[in-house]
């Protein structure tokens, strides 16, 4: 009789014993799942703000671009892509109007000039033409030969970075003295000109911004 008490006790300790890791398990399992949805929801909260950070920053990288541009005293030119992307600042104050856009094969165009700009007319005075000419460098440089033996233009190498061509300045007509420059852009031809000497410190500082896809 009593080897049975004893063998009812060691199985009651037993059963105990196993409740008792049954229960520690399972409430060991509870913790690492409350545990784990708080790592879960830590990780989005996170993730969230960093969301939202980020487009935060965005907003206001894109503010300052808009407060900078509308108080920048130039805009700025963008040419065809496939003319080379000429890419220059200009003063806000000037107007422009493209006469040719460079497309089905023919040449860019564009006039600039304080205020209107006047109908295009060979003697017409502008702040700067604009030209992306379908030609090569060297045969555009022929044009200006005459006038340059002349004595009516003065040369000088330009460059500006990687940017390389000729500038002229003087007489192009007897109505237009002022200064150009002529730059290579594969097999492509840029010309940016002042008609008048008035607004050569505007061109000297545009053609210091010019951005070419050479």
């Amino acid at each position: 009789m009593n080897h049975k008490t004893g063998n009812i006790t060691i199985y009651v300790i037993v059963i105990i014993t196993l409740s008792l890791v049954v229960a520690g398990l399972g409430g060991l399992s509870i913790m690492l799942y409350i545990n784990n949805q708080d790592l879960e929801s830590n990780q989005e909260s996170r993730v969230q703000t960093a969301t939202a950070t980020a487009v935060l920053d965005e907003q206001r990288r894109q503010q300052e671009i808009c407060t900078e541009r509308v108080n920048s005293p130039h805009l700025q030119f963008i040419g065809p892509t496939d003319l080379g992307r000429l890419v220059f600042n200009f003063p806000r104050t000037w107007n422009m109007y493209i006469h040719q856009d460079g497309l089905n094969n023919t040449n860019f165009e564009a006039f600039l000039h304080p205020g209107s700009v006047a109908a295009i007319r060979p003697n017409n005075i502008y702040a700067l033409r604009v030209s992306i000419l379908r030609q090569e460098y060297t045969t555009v440089l022929q044009r200006y030969d005459g006038l340059v033996r002349a004595n009516l233009l003065r040369t000088s190498p330009f460059q500006h970075g990687e940017i390389v061509g000729m500038r002229f300045d003087g007489e192009f007509a007897p109505e237009i003295r002022g200064s150009q420059v002529v730059i290579r852009v594969r097999d492509r031809t840029v010309i940016l000109r002042t008609d008048s000497e008035t607004f050569r410190p505007d061109f000297d500082q545009i053609i210091r911004t010019i951005e070419l896809n050479l």
